[in-house]
């Protein structure tokens, strides 16, 4: 497979690639952004605080993620997510359950339920249903209903530039903010 869209010449974007992490100047998706190239450092570091630096827990954050990515046939991102969302202690059974489109049951808390069928209807539809938004509003604070509806969406937005453009696979993403973070809320729960 070739991207459609052919990726910028590196000596003509590395004024914006020396910004980033090193780790991700052979990353696809990072090298097609750089053409729109005063949004690659804000929508960078918009992802890492996203993966890094959320009140919403990071489990939350990756079950969404997963489900964005599954939804909308991202297959190149559920693959990059799924060794971060195992990181975070996504069971195999979540994955499998999450793959096939299932977000309810026995694998999934209440509150992982509610908040998948968040995600769902914000992809489904302009405006959550009064019902959902009541749930929503009993099980998580504002700043955490804020905080998912950008995880929903950046997923969305990176999804979309990966299947638009038919973006060559990937290796996975990087762990260790997410292994850091993880293991600083496991300590702070001790």
């Amino acid at each position: 497979m070739m991207a459609r869209l052919p990726y910028p010449d590196p000596s003509s974007v590395w004024g914006v690639m020396h910004q980033l992490p090193q780790e991700l100047h052979p990353m696809n998706i990072a090298r097609m952004l750089s053409y729109a190239s005063t949004t690659v450092t804000p929508f960078y570091r918009f992802s890492e605080a996203l993966l890094d630096q959320l009140e919403l827990d990071p489990k939350l954050r990756l079950l969404a993620m997963l489900r964005v990515a599954q939804s909308t046939e991202a297959h190149d991102a559920w693959r990059q997510l799924m060794a971060l969302a195992q990181v975070v202690g996504v069971s195999d059974e979540q994955l499998s359950s999450l793959q096939q489109g299932r977000g309810a049951g026995e694998h999934f808390t209440a509150k992982e339920q509610v908040a998948l069928a968040f995600v769902d209807e914000v992809l489904q539809t302009p405006r959550v249903s009064n019902a959902l938004f009541e749930q929503m509003w009993r099980l998580f604070t504002s700043r955490e209903m804020v905080e998912l509806l950008f995880v929903v969406g950046l997923t969305w937005m990176a999804g979309r530039v990966m299947t638009a453009f038919d973006l060559e696979p990937d290796s996975a993403l990087r762990t260790r903010p997410l292994e850091m973070s993880h293991q600083q809320e496991s300590e702070d729960f001790m």
